[in-house]
């Protein structure tokens, strides 16, 4: 199933589905342990909020390394609609300083039931070069806790 994460009129169906997909604990042990050179163990969640809070469904989300599971470096509330129709802008107009220069946001993600797997790169807004992110390719997470139960019923939604 493909969800258009740009379609400002996407259906409340996707959107349900998006966020059951991604309500869980999300972790990439197996990833870490074979290449720990290149890649940090992380854990991050988003949890599902009371429809209330946003009016629709919102999630908190963290993110943590393994080894500081009790020391979060990513803490945020979002609506879903905001989380993948803002944060992402198309025509590289995301802009992030990073490392004294500008560059711009390239991000891939696929998201299945159980998986999360994301690219996310800074590129040079004068170059082609890329300037941070995951150079060996993609972040692979596995859900290990399912929170879907969570994400608000279909008729709060209408």
């Amino acid at each position: 199933m493909t969800i258009s994460l740009t379609n400002r009129s996407a259906n409340t169906s996707d959107l349900l589905t998006l966020a059951q997909w991604m309500a869980g604990n999300f972790s990439n042990p197996n990833l870490a342990v074979a290449n720990s050179k290149q890649y940090a163990h992380i854990h991050f969640l988003f949890r599902p909020l009371p429809f209330n809070c946003f009016t629709g469904i919102g999630f908190y989300s963290e993110q943590v390394y393994d080894y500081g599971l009790w020391a979060p470096y990513s803490m945020v509330f979002k609506r879903v609609s905001d989380v993948f129709r803002r944060d992402v802008e198309p025509d590289n107009k995301y802009l992030i300083p990073r490392k004294g220069r500008q560059t711009y946001l390239v991000s891939e993600l696929t998201l299945t039931e159980n998986a999360w797997n994301s690219l996310d790169k800074g590129m040079d807004v004068e170059t082609p070069e890329q300037i941070w992110g995951s150079t060996p390719g993609l972040l692979c997470f596995e859900k290990k806790q399912n929170f879907a139960n969570e994400v608000p019923a279909v008729s709060d939604l209408c």
